[in-house]
């Protein structure tokens, strides 16, 4: 019985040792060749950050009363995603991270606007 597991283990290292040998396909030629990085669907990524954005800018919007508080806080989440779709487009990370920096400020000054004039944000 011993001698049986011996010999069924040299056999299963043998094979493993062919297998190694033949490199990481296992010698099969027709092994799938790397797929191209695929763009992806930036309006679809864009729908579905805004769908739970808005979702939560009629929760947050509940906080205050009437319903124009919900209106403000999903215009402001949609232009947050505006926001992500461009800075997406950017190639360089320093760029990126500026234009997201300066386009949250916008939108939190351009939001402030409808309730005053320019000095009650500053």
């Amino acid at each position: 019985m011993a001698k049986d597991k011996e010999s069924v283990i040299e056999t299963l290292e043998a094979k493993a040792d062919e297998g190694l040998a033949q490199g990481p396909d296992g010698g099969n030629e027709f092994a799938e060749e790397p797929l191209e990085e695929e763009s992806i669907p930036l309006k679809r990524l864009a729908m579905v950050a805004v769908m739970p954005t808005l979702a939560a800018a009629v929760m947050a919007g509940g906080v205050f009363i009437g319903f124009s508080p919900r209106i403000w806080a999903s215009v402001a989440g949609m232009l947050g995603v505006g926001i992500a779709v461009l800075a997406y487009r950017m190639r360089k990370p320093v760029s990126m991270n500026i234009a997201i920096i300066v386009g949250l400020f916008a939108v939190g000054i351009l939001l402030t606007i409808p309730a005053g004039d320019l000095n009650d944000v500053f």
